[in-house]
């Protein structure tokens, strides 16, 4: 099992300087700042050490603001505990083998299950398979998401 983790990191959001060719993004973590001022460069500033300070050269606008998103996914990606998302996407998956196929019938053993139409009749039973795959849906769709698909 194989989960993207940069699909949690959100997309910054740059804003362009009104007179320059400069663009910023604030994040909680520090300012990134994109210059395209007798060459292309982005640079970062720490919000909590002095001493976190990056400069690069690159070649143009979008490579500095790919380049700058690229460092804030690792700082952020660095920050999380992966073994602990990589448990739970095993426990979604895990538990989706047990979402029943459909509605059932027990024919009087008493079962008790929602999705048996003999302990509660088929329009209960019915009712409660659509909430059900609706929310196997939604999960098979979140995990395709973690994953890198969808």
């Amino acid at each position: 099992m194989t989960v993207d983790l940069s699909r949690l990191v959100k997309p910054m959001v740059w804003e362009k300087h009104p007179s320059a060719n400069i663009w910023r993004c604030n994040v909680p973590h520090g300012e990134y700042k994109v210059f395209a001022i007798g060459g292309f460069s982005w640079d970062y500033d720490s919000a909590t050490s002095l001493d976190d300070h990056t400069s690069k050269a690159v070649e143009s606008v979008e490579c500095a603001i790919a380049a700058a998103n690229a460092d804030h996914a690792a700082r952020v990606l660095a920050s999380l505990d992966t073994a602990l998302i990589e448990e739970l996407v095993g426990a979604a998956e895990t538990l989706l083998r047990y979402i029943p196929d459909g509605v059932v019938e027990c024919r009087g053993d008493k079962c008790r299950e929602p999705w048996c139409a003999s302990c509660f009749g088929w329009d209960y039973a019915d009712a409660h398979m659509e909430k059900v795959y609706a929310d196997r849906d939604l999960t098979r769709a979140t995990l395709a998401k973690l994953k890198g698909g969808a």
